[in-house]
C-alpha cells in the first residue's frame, strides 16, 4: 500500500483537538473528561463513585500512579448488574439493507459522520470509548456492527449456515456503504480475535484471518483514508467471573485475587499482524497495559469491573478508556503527520 499522501479532513480536525488534548489527558482522570458524562439513569451514589480520580482506567494511567484506597472494595457495576448493560447509547440511521447505522459522538443531527465504528461486538463494545475521542474532537460518528460477524473478506465459520452467509454479504455491503459515503474518512476497527474461519489445508486459521483483514482494508474506498485498528481485549474466564462474584458477596478485593494469566486471557489479533504489515493509512491502537500487568489481566481496574460477559467489556469501564484512547489517537495523529512529512 502506498504511503498515505493526504491526510483526511476529519484526522485533521482529530489532530487539532486531540493533540491539544494530549498533555491534558495525562492530568484530567478518567470521570472528568469532555464527553465523558455518567449515562443516564445512572444513580447519584454510581455516579459517586465514577466521578472519583481514580476510578477505571485512571488507575493504570500510565503518565503517573493513580490511588484511591476508597475503590480497593469497590466493583462496578455490580457483577449481576453487568450482565443486563446495554453498550454505549447510538441513535440509529436509515437503514441500507443489512447496514444498519446509528450515530454517535458529536450532537447536531444535521452534522454529518466523518467516523465510523466497524466491526463485531467486539467493536460495539468499544463504541463508549469512541465516543469520548469523537465528543473531543467535536465530530460526528457512525457505528457499523453485527454481532458474530467479523469484518473481513475470510469465511467465518457460524454453524448456521443462513448466518454465514448473512456475514459474507454484510461484509460486502459495509464496502459499498462507505463507498457511497464519502464524508466518512476515518474508521475505527476492532473484531474478536479468536474468530474461526474456513481455511485451506496447509493454512492455519490465524493466517486465514489476516489475509482476510488484509483483504478487506485493500478493499476500504480511498475516500477512507485513515483505519484504527483497536487490538481486541483480552477474555475473561467463568472460573475469574465467579471468583469477582463471591468477593464482591463477600467484600473482598477482587483485582488480584481473580487475575488472569495474560497467557490465558490474551490472544494473538490478526487484524493487528494485518495492520503493521499495510501500515500506511492502517494504524494500531493497542489498549492492552490497561487492561494487563506483564503476567496477569485484570477484572476489575480501578474499582470498575471490566467484563460484563467472558469477552465483552463494561460500557463504565470502556468509557473510562476513552481519555486514554484520546491521548493514542494523537500520537497515531502526531506520527502520520511526521511521517507525511518525511520527518
Amino acid at each position: 500500500m502506498p504511503v498515505l499522501r493526504t491526510f483526511p479532513t476529519t484526522v485533521r480536525r482529530l489532530g487539532s483537538a486531540l493533540v491539544a488534548a494530549l498533555a491534558v489527558a495525562a492530568l484530567v482522570p478518567a470521570a472528568g473528561f469532555a464527553g465523558d458524562e455518567p449515562e443516564q439513569g445512572t444513580s447519584a451514589q454510581s455516579a459517586a463513585v465514577m466521578s472519583r480520580p481514580c476510578f477505571g482506567a485512571a488507575a493504570r494511567n500510565p503518565f503517573g500512579p493513580c490511588v484511591d484506597p476508597a475503590l480497593r472494595l469497590t466493583v462496578y457495576p455490580a457483577p449481576d448488574d453487568a450482565v443486563l448493560e446495554p453498550n454505549a447509547p447510538c441513535q440509529p440511521q436509515p437503514r441500507a439493507a443489512l447496514v444498519n447505522p446509528c450515530a454517535f459522538g458529536a450532537g447536531g443531527s444535521s452534522k454529518p459522520a466523518t467516523v465510523a465504528l466497524i466491526g463485531d461486538s467486539h467493536a460495539s463494545h468499544w463504541r463508549a470509548a469512541v465516543d469520548v475521542v469523537a465528543r473531543t474532537a467535536g465530530v460526528r460518528a457512525v457505528s457499523i456492527t453485527r454481532s458474530g460477524c467479523p469484518f473481513s473478506t475470510a469465511q467465518v465459520v457460524i454453524p448456521d449456515a443462513g448466518r454465514a452467509a448473512t456475514c459474507r454479504r454484510w461484509n460486502r455491503e459495509v464496502l459499498a456503504w462507505l463507498a457511497r459515503h464519502h464524508e466518512v474518512t476515518t474508521v475505527f476497527q476492532s473484531q474478536r480475535a479468536n474468530a474461526t474461519y474456513t481455511a485451506p489445508r496447509g493454512v492455519s486459521n490465524f493466517d486465514m484471518a489476516v489475509r482476510g483483514d488484509t483483504a478487506v482494508y485493500r478493499a476500504l474506498p480511498a475516500t477512507v483514508t485513515s483505519v484504527v485498528v483497536v487490538r481486541d481485549t483480552p477474555l475473561e474466564s467463568s472460573v475469574s467471573q465467579d471468583c469477582v462474584r463471591r468477593a464482591f458477596a463477600r467484600k473482598e478485593r477482587a483485582t488480584m485475587r481473580c487475575a488472569r494469566l495474560r497467557a490465558k486471557a490474551l490472544h494473538r489479533d490478526p487484524a493487528v499482524t494485518a495492520a503493521r504489515r499495510l501500515r500506511g493509512r492502517i494504524h494500531v491502537l493497542d489498549m492492552t497495559p490497561f487492561f494487563c500487568g506483564s503476567a496477569r489481566c485484570y477484572p476489575v481496574v480501578g474499582g470498575a469491573l471490566v467484563h460484563k460477559d467472558a469477552d465483552h467489556i463494561t460500557t463504565v469501564f470502556a468509557r473510562t478508556l476513552g481519555p486514554f484512547m484520546v491521548s493514542k489517537v494523537a500520537k497515531i495523529v502526531h506520527g502520520a503527520a511526521k511521517a507525511r512529512q518525511g520527518i
